[in-house]
């Protein structure tokens, strides 16, 4: 959650903006009671520990004139337009007047991410209501749709929190397995022909600029969201050592032809939580592969039926 709130650079200092909303939540016994301490850029309530949910939230300041500069490099508006300074207390300038603020732009973010997937996902929308409701679409609730990239990207996820279970430093960041699936990802309509091309073409999305690996910020191309392997040498091939495995396992996983020696392999993968769905997808496409390699399907591929509901809180 991000709070905006309508103030120059000039007028207020970091510390003094995050503290304001800090102060606010104080301010309320109930949240005053789930606020954990103060964050690097956030204030995180946290509602249950045992279902781990909980809400940052982000203190922020309207950047129009920087939405104007992005614009000019070609970002599209309804991207760009939702730029955002934020607070960092670990800033030199963090408790004085500046204009030089860290920016981000979540939102700009998250709608270039749904634009990646708007034909699946408007697909899926029609399909939940059926054809004798094409009134109704537009009432359809996002959470209850889940596309083949937002279970792709999930599925990339458990499988790195899964291998990286032991190493937390150095395991891939969630922003670069998103962003790379994101760019990968070219609407298929079925989950294992979705997986497969992700897998294949990510490696492809990873440039270099001045000798420097280089992932672009859909929203801000002057941010590398790769930036941190130049300081920690080690985490690049980590990545490219994990996407090998990972496309290793699927192809493991492809060459079952029951649910049972599929599921074998699924759960060291992707742990007990792994849905019964996902192994059933995986037995039906074994039975129409070829298994020398990982091809992609010429076939028309099948729908995907939505089973359960995405957590309104994340990808």
């Amino acid at each position: 959650m991000t709070v905006y709130l309508v103030v120059s650079k000039d007028q207020i200092t970091p510390k003094k903006l995050k503290h304001l909303v800090g102060d606010r939540l104080k301010a309320n016994d109930v949240y005053l009671r789930i606020l954990d301490e103060e964050g690097r850029r956030c204030w995180t309530l946290k509602y249950a520990d045992n279902a781990q949910f909980h809400m940052d939230i982000l203190p922020a300041i309207p950047d129009e004139y920087f939405s104007g500069i992005l614009q000019k490099q070609g970002v599209p508006s309804n991207f760009a337009g939702t730029s955002i300074d934020v607070t960092d207390n670990t800033k030199a300038n963090y408790s004085m007047i500046s204009l030089d603020w860290p920016r981000c732009n979540p939102k700009g973010f998250a709608a270039w991410f749904q634009s990646r997937m708007l034909i699946q996902y408007n697909e899926l929308r029609k399909q939940i209501f059926g054809e004798a409701y094409k009134a109704e679409i537009e009432k359809v609730p996002n959470y209850r749709i889940k596309t083949p990239l937002q279970r792709c990207v999930q599925l990339l996820k458990r499988h790195r929190d899964i291998v990286f279970e032991n190493d937390q430093e150095n395991r891939p960041a969630s922003i670069l397995i998103t962003t790379l699936a994101a760019y990968a990802y070219e609407n298929e309509a079925d989950l294992v022909d979705a997986m497969i091309n992700i897998i294949d073409r990510m490696p492809s999305f990873i440039t270099e600029r001045n000798g420097v690996s280089w992932v672009p910020n859909p929203v801000d191309p002057s941010e590398n969201f790769a930036d941190r392997w130049a300081d920690h040498p080690g985490r690049e091939p980590n990545f490219k050592n994990w996407l090998r495995k990972v496309k290793s396992d699927f192809n493991r996983i492809l060459t079952c032809y029951d649910s049972d020696s599929a599921g074998k392999i699924l759960v060291p993968i992707f742990g007990e939580r792994i849905s019964r769905s996902t192994i059933t997808k995986f037995e039906e496409a074994a039975q129409s592969r070829s298994f020398n390699s990982i091809p992609i399907l010429q076939k028309a591929p099948p729908v995907v039926n939505i089973t359960r509901p995405n957590k309104p809180w994340g990808f």
